[in-house]
């Protein structure tokens, strides 16, 4: 399961904390900046991105939650044209894959209309999502996911996040996560949901298909919880579904993730666009971005060059909200970096085919493409302005063989990612990869 996030350090400030969610996005934009024709595009393939420190039932339990880029999804019982909710404040992720969705958000009609699939013998199925700093457990259903007018996926498989009245999460679950940390509610989230439009096209693919992964899938002889679950197989195609890659639209492909450039002080809010396909619209072309291909198992890491040491196991991850890397620059003891004065940081991102890992250590890495030089500002994390929702210069120490670029890296730098098998028009590259206009 790919990671949301790479730290759990919290450091509270006036008003509004800054976590190391993923997982944890001036002025608005309305169309690509990286190079696409300026005609409008024939079909409705855009969604808005807001950057707002979260809904009003969020921020009042957890105070401001910096960096987060947030979306509105339409979901609808499958089949049904009427029996629909739109839902805001969910995140997007570029290193998970899926739909999930608290039910806490959900009306009762629609979670009514979304029971869980079940296996041959009639037992729900429920999954658990561990992520670095927690893990999520709910039900699969089965939606129809409206992201625009001209937009929607049917019949996908999505979770719903619950942490009332289900079966209670099993042990190998809380395992994978490393951590007893419950992300079952938008509060304990910072979100109403999670949009996981990573490279791959099921969030765990032939692995979970051919033998039981702990931490994955589960059947439960109850949906409540009188219910006890065991790790089951699962088919590719009855996983979460990239939602994306399951348009019945040509804009399916991949995405593009374009967000303002903002001063490094900080900005109250900002807006973005969430461009539904690669290359395949007038307004999402792929122009001058770099390419980086990832590792092919996977479908996430790519290498980087920072300080004399090479980190293969690092991330272009929107879902991070702060720059995850270990450093000499001074830190607070929340584990968020406190230089005294801003610091400009190089360093050098490179595709890669391939990475070896030793227990969660990325060790080694083949490096393939473009190397492209880039710099970033780190800023003393216990100075900003604890109104801001947009800060671009937050950073924490990270994972030891990784350096997680994660939301703050993106201001002013659109992020293309284009799905496992995919192409697009401008490379010969196939996918998984990502691309950056630097």
């Amino acid at each position: 399961m790919s990671v949301r996030v790479l730290s759990v350090a919290l450091l509270a400030m006036a008003a509004s904390a800054l976590c190391a969610c993923g997982g944890g996005s001036g002025s608005s934009l309305s169309s690509s900046t990286s190079g696409s024709s300026s005609g409008s595009s024939a079909t409705s393939n855009t969604l808005a991105i807001t950057i707002d420190g979260g809904s009003a039932a969020i921020v009042q339990a957890d105070g401001i939650i910096p960096n987060f880029a947030y979306v509105s999804v339409t979901i609808c019982a499958n089949g049904s044209t009427s029996n629909c909710q739109s839902i805001d404040h969910v995140q997007i992720d570029t290193q998970s894959v899926g739909l999930r969705i608290m039910g806490s958000v959900l009306s009762a009609s629609l979670l009514a209309a979304l029971p869980p699939p079940t296996t041959s013998g009639g037992q729900p199925i429920f999954e658990c999502a561990p992520f670095a700093d927690g893990y999520s457990w709910g039900p699969l259903a089965t939606a129809t996911i409206e992201f625009t007018s001209d937009e929607t996926a049917s019949s996908v498989p999505i979770q719903i996040i619950e942490d009332v009245n289900v079966p209670a999460v099993p042990a190998d679950c809380v395992n994978a996560a490393g951590t007893d940390y419950a992300e079952s509610t938008p509060a304990t989230f910072g979100a109403n949901g999670i949009l996981g439009v990573g490279t791959l096209l099921q969030d765990c693919g032939a692995d979970c298909a051919e033998e039981t992964i702990p931490g994955s899938y589960y059947a439960c002889t109850s949906a409540t919880s009188s219910g006890t679950c065991s790790d089951i197989t699962m088919s590719v195609a009855g996983q979460l579904q990239n939602p994306v890659a399951v348009l019945s639209s040509a804009d399916k492909n991949g995405v593009e993730i374009v967000l303002p450039a903002i001063s490094l002080t900080g900005a109250l809010t900002a807006s973005g666009t969430l461009y539904l396909g690669v290359g395949t619209e007038s307004n999402n072309a792929l122009g001058s971005a770099t390419v980086f291909q990832v590792d092919s198992l996977y479908g996430q890491f790519l290498d980087t060059q920072y300080a004399g040491v090479d980190l293969p196991g690092s991330v272009l991850d929107i879902g991070s909200n702060a720059y995850f890397f270990n450093s000499s620059i001074v830190q607070c003891s929340s584990g968020f970096y406190c230089p005294s004065g801003a610091l400009t940081e190089a360093a050098v991102i490179q595709g890669e085919s391939s990475v070896t890992f030793e227990g969660q250590t990325a060790i080694e890495g083949v490096r393939t493409g473009a190397q492209l030089p880039v710099q970033f500002d780190i800023g003393n994390a216990g100075s900003f302005n604890g109104s801001f929702a947009a800060l671009p210069e937050l950073g924490a120490t990270g994972s030891n063989g990784s350096f997680d670029w994660g939301l703050p890296f993106f201001y002013g730098k659109p992020l293309f990612v284009v799905f496992q098998g995919q192409s697009a028009v401008g490379s010969s590259q196939v996918g998984p990869y990502m691309a950056l206009v630097y």
